[in-house]
C-alpha cells in the first residue's frame, strides 16, 4: 500500500513513537548553572546569568518571571497557578526545552490573567502549552518537535495567538482546539507548518486522523479565525496495518479540520488572506471488509457555515488505499455546510475537486470572484440536487453562473511557492470579478488593471491584507548544524508607523555573519547548493541585533531587523508607499555540507504601507 510504503509515513511513525525531539536537545555535556527541584516556584527571577535552568521534576509556578536569553531545560510539567511572565527579545528568545527525551510541558489551567510568553521557543514536550480557559499572552513564539503544538479547551472566552510559528509537531499536530460556549479562537499572522496527525482507534471501532495542521471542535456558537496565516505542508494518516478487519480509516483536513458539533454560529469558520498549500490527507487499510476515507485535503469543513476570502487553497494531496472500498473528495476543499461564501480566492492544482461540496440546505451558497484551475476537477457536489451558485470566477471546464469564463488563469508560476498562484497583469482574471463597486479592489498597489475587482485571492475590497503581513516562499538551505534557517516577518512594512516591522530569521548558526539581500523581484535560481529567491539587482541590508540563547541547543542564532526603519530612513529611495520588497538572508557557513562556505534562508515578499 502507498502509506505502508512510504518513507515519509514510516519516518513519521518512527518519530510519533518516540516523541522526542533532536537529540542535540539533550545537554550534551554543557552544565547547567541552576537546579530548580520539583515543587513550587514562587516569586522568583531566572536570570540570564543564572542560565541554564535544569527543572528535575514538576513544578507550580506562582510567581516567576524569566529575563531574556534564558534557556530552560526540564523534566517534568510546569504548571502555571498564576504569574508567568517570560518576555523575551526578538534576538534574544527564552527557550523551553527537554533536559533529557522529552517533558510535560507549559500548563495554564484556569490560570489568572497576567501571564506572558513572547519571543519564546518551547520545543520537545509532549504538549507544548496545554491552556484550559486562560489568557496567556502569546506572540511571536516558535512552538515546534511536540506531541502537539497547543492544546486549548475554552468555554466563553476569546483568545488569540499572534505571530506564532507551529511547526514539526507529531502525532497530534499544531493546534487542537475544544471552543463551547460561545468561545472565539483567533490565530492571525501565524505559519502551521510540517505538522503530522496520525490515526487513533476511536470506541466507534474506526481509525481517525483529523487535522494535520489543526483540529478545531466549536459547538454554542463558537468560531474560529484565520486571518493572513500559512499552513503549508502539514499531513493527516489514518493507517489501519493490521490483517484483521478492525474498522474504517478515515482522514480529513490535511491543513485545517473544523468541525461544528452543535448549536453552529453564522461563520463559524473565517479564513482571511491566508495560504493553504501542499498538504496531505491519507487514509490505508489492511482489513478484509474495510472502507478507507480521504476528505478534504487542505480544508475540511463541517458546520453550518463558512467564510473564505483573499485566500490560496492549493497544492494539496489525498489518497485513500482498501481492499474493498475508497473515497476521495474535496482535494482543496471537502466543505460541508448549510451555508458559505468563498469570494475572491485561487483553488488551483489540487488532487481530485479543487472544491467538494455536500449537505442540502436552502441557505445561499456562493462562490464569487475565484480561480478555481489546474484540479484534477474543478467544483462538485455530492449530489446533482445540491445548490451552488459560482459567480464571475475562473472555472476550468466551465460552470453556469453570471460573468463566469474558462481561461489560462497566467500564474506567475507553476508552483509549489504561494506567489506562483498570484496572476500577473496579462491575466484574463485582471478586471473581471464582481462589478459591483463594493467588491472593487481594495488596496491598488496589491491587484492590476483598473478599480474593478480582479478574479482570484489578489484582487476584492479584502486584497490589502496581502500587503499587511510579509508572505514567506521558497525554501532555505540546511546548514552545517542540519537546521534549515528561516525567515519571518512580525508587523507591517510602513512609511509612517512608529511600530516595528520585524525581519527576524530562526536557526542560524550562532557566531557567523549574515545579511539580508533584499529586491524588487523574485527568482528561483540554483545558487550554492540552494536556491536564491531574489532577482537581480540586489541590496544589501544589515541585521541591527545578532544574538544567541544561553543554553545547550544548536543553531541558537536569532538575527533581527526592524525595516521599517530602514524604509523610514531614506538610503533607499525606491521603498515608498506601494513598493514590492522581497528578501532572503545569507549567512556565513564555514563548514557548509555543500562546500560554499554559505547557507540561505527562505524567502518573504510585502509591500509597503502609508
Amino acid at each position: 500500500m502507498w502509506f505502508l510504503r512510504s518513507p515519509s509515513f514510516a519516518a513519521a511513525v518512527v518519530s510519533a513513537a518516540v516523541l522526542a525531539g533532536p537529540p542535540a536537545l539533550a545537554a550534551q555535556g554543557t552544565p547547567w548553572r541552576t537546579v530548580v527541584p520539583a515543587g513550587s516556584v514562587a516569586q522568583q527571577t531566572w536570570t540570564r546569568a543564572g542560565s541554564p535552568y535544569l527543572v528535575t521534576g514538576d513544578v507550580h509556578v506562582t510567581g516567576l518571571t524569566i529575563e531574556p536569553g534564558v534557556t530552560v531545560l526540564a523534566a517534568g510539567e510546569i504548571r502555571v497557578v498564576a504569574d508567568l511572565v517570560a518576555r523575551g527579545r526578538p534576538a534574544e528568545p527564552i527557550r523551553f526545552a527537554p533536559s533529557g527525551a522529552t517533558w510535560t510541558g507549559l500548563t495554564f489551567d484556569r490560570t489568572p490573567d497576567g501571564s506572558v510568553l513572547e519571543h519564546c521557543v518551547v520545543e520537545g514536550a509532549r504538549t507544548g502549552l496545554n491552556i484550559t480557559n486562560s489568557h496567556p499572552g502569546i506572540g511571536g513564539c516558535l512552538i515546534r518537535r511536540n506531541g502537539v503544538g497547543i492544546l486549548l479547551n475554552l468555554d466563553g472566552v476569546a483568545y488569540e495567538v499572534r505571530d506564532c510559528i507551529l511547526t514539526q509537531n507529531a502525532p497530534f499536530g499544531g493546534v487542537d482546539a475544544l471552543l463551547t460556549g460561545g468561545a472565539v479562537l483567533t490565530l492571525s499572522n501565524c505559519q502551521v507548518t510540517r505538522n503530522q496527525r496520525l490515526s487513533i482507534f476511536t470506541p466507534a471501532g474506526q481509525h481517525v486522523a483529523e487535522g494535520g495542521g489543526m483540529r478545531v471542535r466549536a459547538s454554542d456558537d463558537s468560531m474560529l479565525f484565520l486571518r493572513d496565516c500559512s499552513i503549508v505542508g502539514n499531513r493527516a494518516y489514518s493507517v489501519d496495518n493490521t490483517p484483521l478487519d478492525l474498522g474504517d480509516t478515515y482522514s480529513r483536513g490535511g491543513g485545517v479540520f473544523f468541525r461544528c458539533l452543535q448549536g453552529c454560529a453564522a461563520d463559524a469558520l473565517t479564513v482571511e488572506n491566508c495560504v493553504v498549500l501542499g498538504n496531505q490527507v491519507g487514509a490505508a487499510s489492511l482489513g478484509s471488509d474495510a472502507f478507507a476515507f480521504a476528505e478534504g485535503g487542505g480544508l475540511f469543513v463541517g458546520s453550518s457555515s463558512f467564510l473564505m476570502r483573499n485566500s490560496v487553497v492549493a497544492g494539496n494531496d489525498l489518497r485513500a488505499e482498501s481492499c474493498c472500498y475508497v473515497e476521495e473528495f474535496g482535494g482543496g476543499i471537502l466543505a460541508s455546510v448549510a451555508a458559505c461564501l468563498v469570494e475572491n480566492s485561487t483553488i488551483a492544482n489540487n488532487k481530485r475537486a479543487g472544491f467538494h461540496l455536500r449537505g442540502h440546505s436552502s441557505l445561499p451558497r456562493l462562490l464569487t470572484s475565484n480561480i478555481v484551475h489546474g484540479n484534477e476537477t474543478s467544483i462538485t457536489t455530492s449530489s446533482p440536487s445540491i445548490s451552488l451558485a459560482v459567480t464571475y470566477s475562473l472555472v476550468e471546464g466551465g460552470f453556469p453562473g453570471t460573468g463566469n469564463f474558462d481561461a489560462d488563469p497566467v500564474f506567475a508560476g507553476p508552483g509549489p511557492d504561494p506567489l506562483d498562484y498570484f496572476v500577473l497583469p496579462a491575466s484574463p482574471c485582471v478586471d473581471a470579478g464582481d462589478p459591483s463597486p463594493a467588491a472593487d479592489d481594495g488596496c491598488p498597489e496589491v491587484a492590476f488593471g483598473t478599480s474593478r475587482n480582479d478574479v482570484g485571492a489578489r484582487g476584492g475590497p479584502g486584497n490589502c491584507g496581502w500587503g499587511r503581513s510579509a508572505l514567506p516562499y521558497c525554501t532555505g538551505k540546511a546548514n552545517s548544524l542540519g537546521c534549515v534557517p528561516f525567515l519571518i516577518g512580525e508587523g507591517t512594512p510602513s512609511v509612517s508607523s512608529t511600530a516595528p516591522f520585524r525581519l527576524r530569521a530562526w536557526d542560524l548558526l550562532p557566531a557567523e555573519g549574515a545579511f539580508f539581500l533584499t529586491s524588487a523581484g523574485r527568482a528561483k535560481l540554483p545558487f550554492h547548493g540552494g536556491r536564491l529567491c531574489v532577482a537581480s539587482p540586489l541590496r544589501r541590508v544589515h541585521p541591527t541585533r545578532f544574538a544567541t540563547s544561553n543554553g545547550p541547543v544548536p543553531c541558537t542564532g536569532t538575527l533581527v531587523r526592524d525595516y521599517n526603519q530602514h524604509v523610514q530612513s531614506g538610503h533607499d529611495p525606491l521603498l515608498t508607499v506601494g513598493a514590492r520588497v522581497h528578501v532572503q538572508l545569507l549567512q556565513r557557513d564555514p563548514g557548509d555540507p555543500a562546500g560554499f562556505q554559505d547557507g540561505l534562508s527562505n524567502a518573504l515578499q510585502f509591500f509597503v504601507q502609508p
